[in-house]
């Protein structure tokens, strides 16, 4: 027989966004998120990453990354801190936003 659990509920979502610079995969168990990036090799956006990990009180455990073909590719392991309720949709709309920004400055800069 089974035994039963009345244990508090394991939170968990996933999630993956695309824009046309960048594919957003957010898995979320518990208080840990995983996330990956895949974006064109035009610029590195993994220090404007870490920047929105650390606004949205993610604490960065690990990054794992690099350069496939025409792609940057990223895994980056982090936790929710205390108090932070983040989630998979806010996180993957906002990497996107950020991402496709600087994209665009970038793109502005390099016409002149």
């Amino acid at each position: 027989m089974g035994q039963a659990y009345n244990g508090p509920s394991l939170r968990s979502s996933w999630l993956q966004r695309k824009s046309k610079n960048i594919e957003v995969d957010v898995r979320i168990i518990d208080d840990e998120v995983t996330i990956k990036l895949v974006q064109q090799n035009r610029f590195n956006s993994l220090l404007v990453v870490s920047k929105v990990l650390d606004e949205l009180q993610l604490d960065l455990q690990h990054v794992a990354g690099g350069l496939i073909g025409d792609f940057y590719n990223f895994l980056l392991n982090s936790k929710i801190c205390e108090g932070s309720s983040a989630y998979a949709i806010a996180i993957a709309n906002k990497l996107i936003d950020v991402v496709d920004r600087q994209y665009a400055s970038s793109q502005t800069s390099s016409n002149y």
